[in-house]
């Protein structure tokens, strides 16, 4: 047998083999991820869903209190408080004693960090309801 022909002759018998090996019923199709809304409530900021410790520009006043209850966030872009309660809420920061007065139910308020600094804020008058934010420089 000349090499030519052996050469044809195996480049059939594999894709003869593969031919017989492909299912075409059995592809794997991506499953498409379904969109969420943004007014969904389970639907965060950031990747991270423990309510304890968040990093972004979002904190979330909920029925079940601050979430999340430490964010990270960086200097000088808005830090927007959004009362998911169904009462109006006040957020009182614990050093300089600002207050966003009251935040109606589904609306929001926003605080723009001066600096790169720590704050501690509660709740209205319920200084048991507390949240922390770390404001850090967008430079680090």
């Amino acid at each position: 047998m000349n090499k030519g022909v052996f050469l044809v002759m195996v480049g059939l018998s594999a894709v003869t083999m593969l031919a017989a090996c492909e299912d075409p019923s059995a592809s794997v199709q991506p499953s498409p991820v379904p969109l969420q809304s943004a007014a969904d409530p389970n639907v965060r900021e950031s990747a991270s869903a423990a309510p304890d410790f968040d990093t972004g520009h979002t904190v979330h006043l909920t029925q079940v209190g601050i979430q999340p209850k430490a964010l990270v966030s960086q200097c000088c872009s808005p830090i927007v408080f959004k009362n998911e309660t169904s009462a109006a809420v006040s957020v009182t920061f614990d050093v300089s004693k600002k207050s966003s007065g009251p935040i109606a139910p589904g609306a929001t308020w926003q605080w723009i960090p001066p600096n790169p600094e720590s704050v501690v804020y509660h709740l209205g008058t319920n200084v048991a309801q507390r949240g922390s934010i770390q404001i850090e420089s967008p430079n680090w």
